[in-house]
């Protein structure tokens, strides 16, 4: 397979991870205006909500909602959302609406980490080769923000395997930078 077959297939794969990344992306930004926009809807029609869920668990003896702590993040930020008191207390527009901003917060996050990956994948695309210098600066810039994303949800220890992982990654794209800029200066 000559050079021009293996970067054709390299653009393949990255014209398809593109595509991917945005479908997921697109996944997660939809859900996150859902999740926010139910959030709201439940904080501003309290009333109602809570008389609708009252009034069925009223005529389903039995029925019960319960909500299990949810956690989301070891690292220096950590949210911690456990609504069950409020649903003791019959608040139930409250506890649902905590939920859905909560959901909320957590596919924005994801989707800001996809947004990095497709801004990535696209410059790969436009590039005539995906050792150039456009690129590696935006791998540079989306390692950064991972690495802070990662110490600040998860910790430090996932952020310094995710940094060691990132980082020999670049290694390698700027090694592969540099012997294209020989092969460019060669010819």
């Amino acid at each position: 397979m000559n050079e021009n077959e293996k970067l054709a297939k390299v653009k393949k794969s990255c014209n398809i991870a593109h595509q991917v990344s945005k479908v997921l992306m697109t996944i997660l930004i939809v859900a996150s205006l859902i999740t926010l926009g139910v959030g709201i809807y439940m904080l501003c029609n309290q009333d109602r909500v809570n008389s609708a869920i009252a009034n069925q668990l009223q005529e389903n003896p039995g029925a019960t909602i319960t909500v299990d702590e949810t956690r989301f993040g070891d690292g220096l930020i950590c949210f911690t959302l456990d609504v069950n008191d409020e649903l003791e207390q019959g608040m139930y527009a409250i506890a649902l609406g905590k939920v859905c901003i909560f959901a909320f917060v957590m596919c924005l996050v994801f989707a800001i980490i996809f947004a990095n990956i497709v801004s990535i994948f696209k410059t790969i695309k436009i590039s005539e080769t995906p050792f150039c210098e456009a690129v590696l600066k935006k791998l540079k810039a989306t390692f950064i923000k991972l690495f802070v994303i990662c110490v600040l949800v998860f910790g430090v220890t996932e952020a310094i395997m995710l940094g060691m992982f990132l980082w020999c990654v670049y290694c390698i794209l700027d090694y592969g930078f540099a012997l294209q800029q020989e092969v460019d200066e060669t010819l």
